[in-house]
């Protein structure tokens, strides 16, 4: 059943409404609002602290997205056959990825899922519990940006050890995201 239209005098126009709600300065009653709001919030809202956090989870969010989209490129991008010429020797140039086709990556990202399912409800309240919320959140964004530079070198290995590698690579963020974020919730 559908309720009755308001009567016109109760509907006001944006500008009576902000006229009731903004006080005017000559009364004194705007110092005061202002104060009250203030001492409501515990002072002011946007401490150091809170920056602080903000721009940290910022950090462990830019860290679980790039991760996150950067993985299945890498997963699809093809193998490179090896060449012998000097550039193919290069420690530390990488210009191929797994060369997985999309029924091979999509169990990798399933076993992904199910850790982090698993190690939210298990390993996570044990790591924090042992370690304490700030120096476990702390050590998780080091490490996760630590497996930024291991990961390239699991492209490196032979099959099946390649995908052992790069499983075990995404149980390692998915544990580091999964604390991270819980460490995250409790500062």
């Amino acid at each position: 059943m559908a309720e009755p239209p308001l009567p016109t005098e109760a509907v006001g126009s944006q500008r009576d409404v902000a006229e009731i709600q903004t006080p005017s300065p000559e009364d004194g009653s705007a110092g005061e609002n202002v104060d009250t709001r203030e001492e409501e919030f515990g002072g002011k809202i946007y401490t150091r602290q809170v920056i602080l956090q903000i721009l940290s989870v910022s950090l462990l969010a830019f860290h679980k997205v790039a991760s996150d989209i950067i993985m299945p490129v890498f997963l699809a991008s093809p193998l490179e056959p090896k060449a012998k010429d000097s550039a193919a020797h290069r420690p530390l140039q990488f210009s191929q990825g797994m060369g997985l086709d999309p029924h091979q990556i999509g169990p990798i990202l399933l076993s992904q899922a199910c850790i982090a399912v698993v190690g939210q409800y298990l390993v996570v309240p044990y790591i924090i519990n042992s370690g304490g919320a700030l120096r476990v959140y702390r050590i998780c964004l080091w490490i996760y940006a630590m497996t930024y530079i291991i990961t390239p070198f699991t492209a490196r290995l032979h099959k099946p050890g390649s995908v052992v590698a790069i499983t075990f690579d995404l149980l390692i963020k998915v544990l580091l995201s999964s604390t991270g974020y819980t460490c995250s919730a409790i500062l």
